[in-house]
């Protein structure tokens, strides 16, 4: 059991590790355009989106209000890292409240 789960885990970071290195080696042969510039820049916060919108949905009130005080940080600050620290502070407070 412990080899088979050695294998696994040494698997998993093979396919980490290259599916890192074909991003670098793909980026390295495309030339970037602004619009391709504009498409990486939009991805970061879409993959975020992505992990944050069905939580919010799923979530009770903490999380409704957590999500609102990040929105609101980031619509005022524009400031990604502030807003996110917001959120989870602001989660972290109300996990102890609630």
């Amino acid at each position: 059991m412990t080899s088979n789960l050695t294998l696994i885990i040494i698997s998993m970071a093979i396919v980490t590790y290259l599916t890192r290195i074909g991003g670098i080696w793909v980026m390295s042969r495309v030339r970037v355009t602004p619009v391709i510039e504009r498409f990486l820049d939009a991805m970061s916060g879409s993959v975020l989106v992505a992990f944050v919108v069905p939580e919010a949905l799923e979530g009770g009130w903490t999380v409704w209000v957590a999500t609102a005080v990040t929105i609101a940080v980031m619509l005022l600050k524009k400031q990604m890292l502030l807003a996110v620290l917001s959120g989870v502070v602001t989660a972290a407070m109300l996990g102890l409240v609630a």
